[in-house]
């Protein structure tokens, strides 16, 4: 059962079809790729409680995979690669790892957007350290191939465009940066990177997405330059590979915790994470709580239980507005909670301070001045997937031992900023 039982058909069922909306507050978003025996996108692609999916990953960049980007997408392709034209005058073939054969990738990728009205990203980095950007022009370049590539069909581009299928054009809805380690020139390459494809972007005539995947410290010493230099439309917070900071670190702290009490902070940086970005491009950014799904998804150290999972995103979701040092009219940090937490007229319907503490679902922490109730979103309302758990982020067993058996991850919509 537990405290989220209330959104799991509420939830569920009322957006089984329904299109990706950025603006909603139950988005969900996984990562896909790394699996030696993952199934077919498809698979993931017919189930609602997804949102968007990103593939995993875009891990060389030109200046070490041949002048081509390298990509590994773990048993979706074949061995086969594409050619590279060389890079600094070098063209060396045994570097070259852009691949050329993901039959079922192609395939799928226009029936999950068209039929099933996914969002599918692709993601650069990862856990590996090969990867390196050094300088504006290898940025620009990067970026370059990037959008011809995966982006919207250009008739003057005759190079590779590894995602369409049978002469249909196939490209991804915007790409995702999980660069894991510091670049080696205080980031002028990456911001190059991030301005170019936000350039590119504003020239489109769809929406496309800019994403990143920061640690959990603020601010991250391998992304912090970039989002500050570009804006980013959700941030998807690792919430488990640094002890000070991490979802565990909190429960082992909390470990009495009672939903819609007080708790310790105990390092946990969302909030943190909700100021730093109030003074960037990326203000107004989707925040997600970044969890591993298993024990073997990341250090077991970090892993923590569904139920304590629970109590995590209850703390943050519903919680008394002292906890974030939010003005109240009595001091008393009352939490006033909305009749509804799935429903978008909850807003309204919560005008009514008769309504304020009697909901046992997480709900709007709000405050009251001058009689008039103002909403501060804490956490983005979170749908469950059918056996009725609060949705983790999940990491599904990775291809490669130097990708460091990574796992599809599933991430939670939270938001401050949202």
């Amino acid at each position: 059962m537990g405290l989220c039982l209330p959104l799991a058909f509420l939830g569920i069922v009322a957006l089984a079809l329904a299109a990706f909306d950025p603006t909603s507050k139950n988005n969900v978003v996984v990562y896909y790729g790394q699996g030696p025996n993952q199934g077919d996108l498809i698979d993931h692609c017919q189930q609602p409680e997804i949102d968007v999916i990103v593939l995993s990953f875009v891990h060389l960049f030109p200046a070490q995979a041949n002048g081509y980007p390298g990509t590994n997408f773990g048993n979706r392709c074949g061995g086969q690669v594409y050619p590279g034209p060389g890079f600094n005058g070098v063209n060396d073939p045994s570097r070259n790892q852009l691949q050329s054969h993901c039959p079922s990738l192609n395939a799928q990728i226009p029936v999950c957007q068209q039929q099933y009205g996914k969002k599918i990203l692709l993601s650069l980095g990862g856990g590996v350290t090969a990867y390196q950007l050094t300088g504006q022009n290898e940025g620009e370049l990067l970026a370059t191939y990037l959008w011809k590539m995966f982006g919207p069909r250009d008739p003057s581009w005759t190079g590779p465009r590894p995602f369409d299928n049978n002469g249909q054009a196939v490209e991804v809805d915007g790409f995702d940066m999980d660069i894991e380690h510091p670049s080696t020139d205080n980031s002028v390459g990456y911001i190059a990177l991030v301005t170019l494809l936000r350039t590119f972007y504003a020239s489109a005539s769809k929406q496309y997405y800019l994403t990143g995947a920061p640690q959990c410290v603020v601010p991250d010493a391998s992304m912090a330059a970039m989002i500050s230099a570009a804006k980013f439309d959700m941030i998807f917070v690792q919430f488990y590979n640094t002890p000070s900071c991490s979802a565990a670190t909190w429960v082992s702290s909390n470990p009495s915790y009672v939903p819609g009490q007080a708790f310790q902070a105990a390092g946990f940086t969302y909030d943190a994470w909700v100021q730093w970005l109030s003074n960037t491009p990326s203000r107004d950014a989707k925040v997600f709580i970044t969890l591993p799904g298993s024990p073997d998804a990341a250090n077991p150290g970090n892993y923590i239980t569904h139920e304590q999972a629970r109590n995590l995103i209850s703390a943050y979701y519903c919680r008394p507005c002292k906890a974030l040092e939010l003005p109240s009219p009595d001091d008393t940090g009352t939490v006033l909670c909305a009749a509804d937490p799935t429903n978008d007229s909850a807003e309204s319907q919560s005008q009514s301070q008769s309504q304020s503490q009697s909901q046992p679902w997480p709900a709007w922490c709000m405050w009251s001045r001058r009689g008039i109730l103002r909403q501060w979103v804490l956490l983005q309302r979170i749908r469950l997937l059918r056996d009725n758990e609060c949705i983790l982020r999940h990491w599904m067993s990775a291809g490669l031992r130097h990708m460091q058996h990574r796992r599809r991850r599933w991430r939670l919509g939270a938001s401050g900023l949202d």
